[in-house]
């Protein structure tokens, strides 16, 4: 394929009787569009999606960015999403191999209306999917439902769309570096994992331009993720970068996602780093920057990071979890910072504001190198409230609904306080439990916490009661639960 290419329609594909197959209902969830390859995501209905996403986009001559992550099925849908956008009239710039936070700088950095990448970010190899941008912010929730709707309906596809070629790897890694103050005399030793996934090729180049001594292990595309799956949130994981860290006795570990936007650390004890941490870690320096700045924290945050953020003088407030509706919210609110707890962060003051699981990685560096501390003594120095993990509880997509709305029931009845952003947020005296959708799984997302340990078990004890008499699997966690601290394990 020539590296301009213009596409022309045969006349079949001109009538507007020409049969056009949304996705199916289950692939279209609420941030974005997740399924199973080729049941639920094909290249058929991925084409339909280019060209309604091209008519969305403005029509003829709208600059549409794409990208894509490594899994098997991505080269394929990747060519059916640029040939509906084309068909659609759009002029497309192909990025080729990307991660998601690739494509967002290129769209900012091309002033590109629309970007989309196929990518089924953390979820197993058998799934794919598509994130869209426009105009700078995700399309999601409704609006993606109605763009999705659009389908069946299209008119006659213009044609006279362009295909660009576009390599701005370079530019990406020139941007994340020129804001940031890696130069300290301190020159730290960091093992990076980016488990076979898209941003193994880009960190290979920005590691050779960075202080200290960087090493990447399965910097490998493969697709199929054989080193292991890439969630980094899970601790089975992390367990080679862990062992890595102390091999090499390097100063921290940071493990990336399938499609680099989130971000998990390792200290220099092999413990993992828990997403609270983190977002302790960064605040100050941020807030030194945007004194009285909004923090945006996600629902499942610990109130160890709120109560911080005030302290520095930033105003935390509370957004669902979610990379579309956290991006959403910080643009509204105009926030210097956002974090969740899965490894979503969020920087806005000396970045456009995008998760970007290196950026976090970097942001992370900045503050290790202006230390004379190691990572574990400043993780230990962090508020510690007891409190579980991330929990996601197996739950049938059907039966989420009733049993969140049984759970709200159950405390309202109970007189607990309410807090209904993102699930249900249950608070008691000292405690809160958490319980809300997973929008990438079958699952609920649950989680405990309590100023004391009494407050602490608490908590759990009053989630494992009501999940019990749903007749829901408690799980371990908070069925004998220990204190798990900001630090991690």
């Amino acid at each position: 394929m020539s590296t301009r290419a213009r596409f022309q329609l045969t006349q079949a594909g001109q009538t507007a009787a020409e049969s056009l197959q949304p996705l199916p209902q289950g692939a279209v969830r609420r941030y974005d569009i997740r399924g199973r390859y080729p049941d639920e995501i094909a290249p058929g209905n991925v084409r339909a999606l280019g060209r309604a996403l091209a008519l969305r986009a403005g029509g003829p001559g709208a600059a549409v960015v794409v990208g894509r992550d490594g899994r098997v099925s991505s080269p394929v849908l990747y060519e059916a999403l640029i040939e509906g956008l084309v068909e659609g009239g759009a002029a497309v710039g192909a990025l080729g191999l990307a991660t998601s936070p690739q494509v967002y700088h290129a769209a900012h950095a091309t002033g590109a209306v629309a970007a989309a990448v196929v990518t089924a970010s953390h979820n197993p190899p058998d799934m794919n999917g598509v994130k869209i941008v426009l105009n700078g912010l995700p399309l999601w929730a409704e609006e993606l439902a109605a763009l999705n709707a659009t389908i069946p309906g299209l008119p006659p596809a213009p044609g006279g769309g362009t295909r660009t070629a576009r390599d701005l790897s370079e530019t990406y890694v020139a941007d994340l570096l020129a804001p940031l103050a890696l130069d300290a005399a301190r020159r730290l030793t960091v093992v990076w994992d980016a488990g076979n996934g898209a941003a193994g090729p880009v960190l290979v180049r920005l590691a050779a331009r960075l202080p200290g001594r960087h090493e990447i292990l399965n910097a490998r595309v493969d697709g199929r993720f054989p080193a292991h799956p890439p969630d980094p949130t899970k601790p089975a994981n992390l367990a080679a970068l862990r062992a890595r860290v102390l091999e090499a006795g390097a100063d921290l570990g940071l493990a990336l996602d399938g499609d680099g936007d989130r971000a998990v650390a390792v200290d220099n004890a092999g413990r993992i780093v828990s997403g609270d941490a983190l977002m302790m870690l960064v605040l100050p320096r941020v807030l030194a920057a945007r004194p009285g700045a909004p923090v945006a924290l996600d629902i499942k945050a610990s109130d160890a990071v709120e109560t911080l953020a005030r302290a520095l003088g930033g105003r935390p407030e509370r957004t669902p979890s979610g990379h579309a509706a956290v991006k959403t919210a910080l643009a509204r609110s105009g926030a210097a910072f956002a974090g969740e707890v899965t490894g979503h962060f969020y920087f806005a003051d000396r970045h456009p504001g995008w998760d970007d699981g290196i950026h976090a990685g970097l942001r992370l560096i900045e503050v290790l190198a202006a230390s004379d501390r190691p990572l574990a003594a400043l993780v230990d120095a962090l508020p510690c409230w007891p409190s579980t993990p991330e929990i996601r509880l197996p739950v049938a997509e059907a039966d989420k609904a009733a049993a969140l709305g049984a759970l709200r029931t159950g405390a309202e009845t109970a007189g607990l306080a309410l807090c209904l952003l993102d699930g249900v947020r249950a608070r008691g005296d000292g405690w809160w439990w958490l319980a809300r959708a997973s929008n990438t799984e079958p699952a609920l997302t649950l989680r405990c916490e309590g100023g004391t340990e009494a407050a602490f078990a608490h908590a759990c004890a009053d989630l494992a009661g009501r999940l019990a008499a749903l007749g829901l699997p408690v799980p371990s966690e908070i069925a004998g639960p220990a204190c798990t601290v900001p630090g991690g394990t």
